[in-house]
Parts: structure tokens; C-alpha cells; sequence
């Protein structure tokens, strides 16, 4: 041949050159816009991530000030509680306050670092006088400019009014220190690459991380947009950025032009290379025609052969398709039966609780009317006989009045039974105490008592079923355990009421029977369980450190909303 493969290959080389050339020059036109480009983006997500953050954290805010609003005035304890979740679960306060109607801080949290903030007057200083004047004004969460705060450095202020019946009650106020929030908020997330800075109306006040020579050409800035105020983010990338780019289209340009040419100079030198052994190849072809007519048949026997095996396969899916559809149905029926289950289940926990409470105002009203009839009429009879004076005793009379005095021991017996008085009148850990005088020291068992003395917004229901519970808890030790000496507490952990009863009886051992008596295996545990689960409460059941049992109730001081009505 005139032209060998070898020539055209090289020709293709050259033209795949010139054409890499002519590549790189339009890459290099566009790095500007690129570079840009990834700047905005950068910028973008630094918005949009500090708008979220901070929003975040205002609506924890917010939702302190509704429940404040819809549910009453909390109590320094619960305002507490809510506070301390807030600051643990998002990093970045300074304080969270309460501002009283007379705009005095008068709680706040931690108090740890904030000692200056107690008592103070927040209408000092202007931007703070504005905010709380706005949000009153408005009625609505209002954030306040930079200020100097009172703890040291810069930060600023939410403000949440609270209007009750439209009465101002005070504010939620959340102050954060500029730079610990939005190092919090920033820290991890921004590439190296870019310097952040956040500016208050031309003024800086947050910087982050510093990069080595910064390109102000190819800043970017974004307004972040907070209630009553607004941030300037100016985001700035360094000459490093830009560099990486045009390496990166260097390498893409120089890597595309060789592999270009290499695949045009490989195409040619074989489409060459076939045109020059064409003949042989018609040659060969005229030899594999045989072999082609062959194989022809053999794919006809083998399409027959996929048919039938295509149609067995087709009648297999059909037979797993119904089985299919029956599974289903028997899950759907089982996943019915199980929601209808756990339904009957709750409402056999709320009737039980039902019945028992009802049980315990019956036991009440009998006691009470005992009380006030039976034993005062006992005791006024007795009354009566004694005026009958010594000069008309008889032994009638005299066993009469000891019948009475009997009678009216068992009357007042009966009504301690029922349902004690000292626990209505003197509270539930009065009650604890009298019982295990009376009825543990009737039965030679020695106790020692943890008692805490008070509770807070305990209610008559839940005290009574915490004491019918203790009884029998008492009852079993006599009982079943054999124990020679008992240790009683009460006590409040966490908003839950708790009362653990330990003996150095047999006890209860690992495995099966630990597990059946902690399930309800037990009648009397399963009716104690049952009980204290219509209130949200549980028993638990473990070893004691005296040798024996130690089983311990607890229930919530405030029942579930489900079981309130109860």
C-alpha cells in the first residue's frame, strides 16, 4: 500500500494535538466563572446552615414560651427542667432566662457563669431596650442587634413574650455569645479554602478561620435573615482554590487530548489493517458459512427448549403469586389481631385502674360512715351506760360495756383497714410509717425506714395507689419470704414517686422465676403491675442487698394525658 497504517496513525496524533490545544484554551477562558461558581455554592450552604442552626435553637425557645403560655405559669423546678434540656440539647447558649413583668431577669440558667445577669434591669441599654419594646409591641419572638453583654464579649437576644389572657407575664430570653454560637454552628463545616466573616450593619462580628492569601475579587455575600434583624455573610476563597481548578482542567485537558488521540490513531491503524485483510476474511467467511447454518439450527433447538421452560416458569410465578397474595392476607389478619390485642390490653389497664381507684372511694365512704355512725353511736351508747351510775350496775351492764369497747376497737380496727386516715390527713409517707409499725412489729419483723418527708403536687390518687401497693408488697414479705428484717424507702427521683421494699428472706431466683414474677407471673406482683402501668408507672423486681428480694414501684408524680380522667 501506498499509505501504511502506521502514517495515518501518525497523522491522526498530530491533528489530535492541535485539537488538545485548541481544548485548553477555552478551559482556561472559563476557570473565572467556575471558581465563582463554587464560591457561591460555598456561601449558599454557609446561609443556609446557620439560618438552620439558629432557627433550631429559637424554636426550642419558642416552644418553652408555648407551653409556658397554653399550660400556665411553670414553676421554677419545671422552668428549670425545660431550660437545662434546651442547653444540653443545643449547644451554644450563653444563658436561658426568665424576664418578669417588670423586665427584671429573675431566673436563669446555668447560673454558673452568669451571676452578673441575676436582677438584672434589660432596659439599660438601648439595642436591648428596642427588642423587648419590638416583641411586646408585636407579640412576637423578636432578636435584638449585638450588644456588650453583662457576662463579657459580644452576643445577642431572643426575646419571647408571654401574653396570658393578653397579660404580659415576663419574657423567655435565650443570650448567646456571638463567637462560641457561631463556632459551634460553623466549626468542621467550612472547607479551608474559605474565609467567613459576618457583618451587623457594616460592622464585623464574627470571623472565622483565616486563609493564606485571600481573593477579595472572588467574594461572595449573602444576607442571613433573623426575627427584627438581619446579617451580611461574606464568604472568600484563597488563590489556592483558583490553582486546584486550573490543575484540575490541565490534567482533564492533557488527559483528554491522549486518550482522544490514542483511540483516533488505534481506530485508523485497525480500520486500515481490516481494509488490507479484507480478502482474506471473505475467504475464511466462505468457510463459515457451513458452520453459521449449523449453528442456526442448534439456536432453533434451544429457542424451543427456552419456551417450554419459559411457560413452566410463567405457571411457577402464577402458583407463588397466590401464595403470595394468601401470606399477606394471613399477615394483615395477624397484624390486626396483635394492634386489637394491645388495644384490650390498654383498656383492661385503665379499667383496672378504674376499679381499683373506684375501689379505694368505696372503701372511703364505708370507712367514713363507720366512723361516723357506727363508732360514734357505739361510743355514745357506752356514754349512755356510763350515766346509768354505780348504783344500777349490774354484771349485764358491765359486760355490755366491754362488748362495746371491743365493738368500738374493731369498728376504728376496720376503719385503719379500709382506708387510713393518716393517709389522707398526714400524707403518704405518715401512712408508710404507721403501717409497718402496726402491722410489720405484729409480726415480729424488723424494719428500718428511708422516708422523704414531702412531695409535691402528689395526688390523692396516685397516693393511694402507691400505699395499696406498699401493703401489699408488706403482705407478700409476711407471707412467702420468711424474712426476720425489712427495709423500707420513699423517695422522688426525676418526677417519678418510688417506694422499694427489701427483705433477707429466700428471695427470688435468677432465670425463670425472676422472669414469670417480673411479667405478671405472680398474681399479686401482675395486679400491682397492672395498676401502676393505667397510672405510666412499673415494678421491678431484683436482689437485695440484705440476702433477699428488693422489689421497687414507681410511678409518675404527673399521670399520662391517656389516664388523667381516671
Amino acid at each position: 500500500m501506498k499509505y501504511p497504517p502506521t502514517i495515518a496513525a501518525s497523522v491522526v496524533i498530530l491533528f489530535g494535538i492541535a485539537i488538545s490545544l485548541g481544548i485548553w484554551s477555552g478551559l482556561q477562558a472559563s476557570d473565572d466563572r467556575v471558581v465563582r461558581e463554587a464560591v457561591a455554592v460555598a456561601a449558599e450552604h454557609a446561609q443556609l446552615e446557620i439560618e438552620a442552626r439558629i432557627d433550631a435553637r429559637l424554636d426550642a425557645l419558642g416552644r418553652l414560651a408555648t407551653l409556658w403560655t397554653q399550660f400556665g405559669p411553670l414553676d421554677h423546678d419545671r422552668w428549670k427542667f425545660q431550660a437545662e434540656m434546651i442547653h444540653r440539647d443545643y449547644p451554644g447558649f450563653q444563658a436561658i432566662t426568665w424576664i418578669d413583668r417588670n423586665l427584671l431577669v429573675t431566673w436563669i440558667y446555668p447560673a454558673a457563669g452568669n451571676e452578673a445577669a441575676q436582677g438584672l434591669d434589660i432596659t439599660f441599654e438601648p439595642r436591648r431596650k428596642a427588642a423587648v419594646e419590638t416583641a411586646r409591641n408585636l407579640r412576637a419572638p423578636t432578636v435584638s442587634r449585638t450588644v456588650d453583654l453583662v457576662q463579657g464579649g459580644k452576643g445577642f437576644l431572643a426575646y419571647f413574650p408571654l401574653y396570658r389572657n393578653d397579660e404580659l407575664e415576663g419574657f423567655i430570653v435565650g443570650v448567646f455569645r456571638v463567637p462560641d454560637l457561631l463556632d459551634e454552628i460553623v466549626h468542621g463545616d467550612a472547607p479551608t479554602e474559605f474565609k467567613l466573616a459576618i457583618f451587623e450593619e457594616g460592622e464585623q462580628i464574627f470571623t472565622g478561620q483565616d486563609v493564606e492569601n485571600p481573593n477579595t475579587r472572588m467574594a461572595v455575600s449573602r444576607s442571613i435573615s433573623l426575627p427584627g434583624i438581619s446579617w451580611r455573610l461574606l464568604v472568600t476563597p484563597n488563590d489556592r482554590l483558583a490553582q486546584d481548578y486550573y490543575r484540575l482542567l490541565t490534567t482533564f485537558s492533557t488527559a483528554s487530548a491522549a486518550v482522544f488521540t490514542l483511540l483516533v490513531s488505534i481506530l485508523f491503524y485497525f480500520a486500515i489493517a481490516f481494509w488490507m485483510q479484507r480478502r482474506e476474511v471473505l475467504a475464511a467467511n466462505i468457510n463459515l458459512s457451513g458452520e453459521i447454518v449449523r449453528r442456526e439450527d442448534a439456536e432453533l433447538d434451544l429457542r424451543k427448549h427456552l419456551d417450554d421452560l419459559g411457560r413452566v416458569v410463567d405457571a411457577r410465578t402464577k402458583e407463588i403469586g397466590k401464595v403470595n397474595v394468601d401470606l399477606r392476607k394471613e399477615i394483615e389478619l395477624h397484624q390486626q389481631a396483635k394492634s386489637e390485642l394491645e388495644h384490650n390490653q390498654t383498656r383492661l389497664r385503665h379499667l383496672t385502674l378504674d376499679l381499683s381507684l373506684s375501689e379505694e372511694r368505696f372503701r372511703k365512704r364505708i370507712a367514713e360512715r363507720i366512723h361516723d355512725r357506727v363508732s360514734n353511736g357505739l361510743v355514745l351508747a357506752k356514754l349512755r351506760l356510763g350515766e346509768l351510775g354505780d348504783e344500777s350496775a349490774s354484771p349485764a351492764i358491765e359486760d355490755i360495756k366491754e362488748i362495746l369497747s371491743a365493738t368500738i376497737e374493731e369498728s376504728r380496727s376496720m376503719v385503719f383497714e379500709l382506708s387510713p386516715p393518716i393517709l389522707f390527713e398526714l400524707g403518704l409517707a405518715n401512712a408508710v410509717e404507721w403501717y409497718a409499725n402496726s402491722t410489720l412489729t405484729e409480726h415480729d419483723l424488723e424494719f428500718t425506714l428511708d422516708l422523704q418527708d414531702e412531695f409535691a403536687d402528689l395526688q390523692p390518687d396516685l397516693a393511694t395507689a402507691m400505699y395499696r401497693a406498699y401493703t401489699e408488697l408488706c403482705m407478700n414479705v409476711i407471707k412467702h419470704a420468711g424474712a426476720s428484717h425489712v427495709h423500707i424507702e420513699l423517695k422522688e427521683e426525676g418526677g417519678r414517686i418510688c417506694i422499694e421494699v427489701s427483705d433477707d428472706g429466700i428471695g427470688i431466683e435468677h432465670g425463670r422465676e425472676l422472669a414469670a414474677a417480673a411479667s405478671g407471673g405472680s398474681y399479686g406482683l401482675f395486679s400491682i403491675r397492672e395498676r401502676l402501668a393505667g397510672l405510666g408507672g412499673a415494678v421491678s423486681i431484683s436482689e437485695s442487698d440484705l440476702g433477699g428480694a428488693r422489689v421497687r414501684i414507681c410511678a409518675p408524680t404527673q399521670p399520662p394525658d391517656d389516664v388523667s380522667r381516671y
